[in-house]
């Protein structure tokens, strides 16, 4: 028997993070092995998650449009490229000034096809910026920042030379992703909640002493 009322916008919060974390499996695996990036049934299964999703944020919008609709809240569909050129490279020139005794490098992988994205530059910046700024608190020196169009989605990697973090730190940052776990400080919480809002898959590996490395799958719109 049934203890508590069913929420639909609970239930499509689930179904939206467990669609959300098998995509972000498949989409790591094609980044550790080129072969599968142009795999024909990884190609399907990935488009079919990505539909499936599409149909829970549609659920999720007519169940409350006010608090999911993107359109009113700055998101923009925009080419992957332009993405790159007009919105990342130029703030990363603003946090070599902001931050002018760390060394940040940045790398640019672009491809001929037109992708697109649905973001919103100024929080995913923010997000961004919070990240550099952890890493400064962190010790970090250098900071490596690799932005790449893969197959199926563009992706923006940043590695950091700072203390690091335990594996425990680690599992309640990814935790929290799917509703569980605790973290502390405003930055990484707020990155947290922009990957959410974007639907973009996040991921976190460090290791004490060494540094940490944060990875954004930012998945292309078909128009």
């Amino acid at each position: 028997m049934k203890t508590t009322e069913f929420n639909l916008l609970f239930a499509t919060h689930d179904v939206k993070n467990f669609i959300g974390a098998a995509l972000s499996y498949l989409q790591l695996a094609t980044i550790k092995n080129n072969d599968l990036e142009n795999d024909v049934d990884i190609a399907a299964s990935i488009e079919s998650l990505w539909a499936a999703l599409n149909s829970a944020r549609e659920i999720a919008l007519n169940a409350e449009p006010a608090k999911t609709d993107k359109s009113s809240t700055g998101y923009s569909l925009t080419p992957a490229k332009e993405h790159i050129t007009t919105n990342t490279a130029p703030f990363i020139d603003s946090l070599r000034k902001l931050y002018p005794t760390i060394e940040i490098n940045s790398s640019f992988n672009t491809r001929e096809e037109d992708k697109h994205i649905a973001v919103n530059p100024e929080s995913f910046n923010q997000a961004i910026g919070n990240i550099i700024g952890n890493a400064v608190e962190a010790g970090a020196s250098v900071i490596d920042i690799h932005t790449v169009m893969r197959a199926y989605c563009l992706v923006i990697t940043i590695h950091d030379n700072g203390s690091g973090m335990s594996s425990e730190e680690v599992d309640r940052i990814m935790l929290s992703q799917f509703g569980d776990g605790l973290v502390d400080g405003i930055g990484t919480k707020s990155i947290l909640i922009t990957a959410a809002e974007h639907d973009f898959p996040l991921t976190y590996t460090s290791v004490e002493g060494e540094g940490t490395t944060i990875k954004f799958l930012m998945p292309y719109i078909k128009v």
